[in-house]
């Protein structure tokens, strides 16, 4: 038979870990600020810089 000394601890969280507040908004980063939201704003700006040289308009 266990006493409450030799119980088993059955807790999810490591106490070695520390819990970080900003894992969590890292995990669900969305929007423009996303990298995927960057990126398709830059490859934006090229094509437009790109078709404003074409027409003449920016060299």
């Amino acid at each position: 038979m266990q006493t409450s000394s030799q119980t088993v601890s059955r807790d999810t969280h490591s106490p070695s870990i520390p819990f970080d507040p900003n894992a969590e908004k890292a995990l669900s980063w969305y929007g423009w600020g996303s990298p995927i939201g960057a990126g398709l704003f830059l490859v934006a700006v090229g094509a437009c810089a790109a078709l404003l040289h074409i027409a003449g308009l920016w060299r």
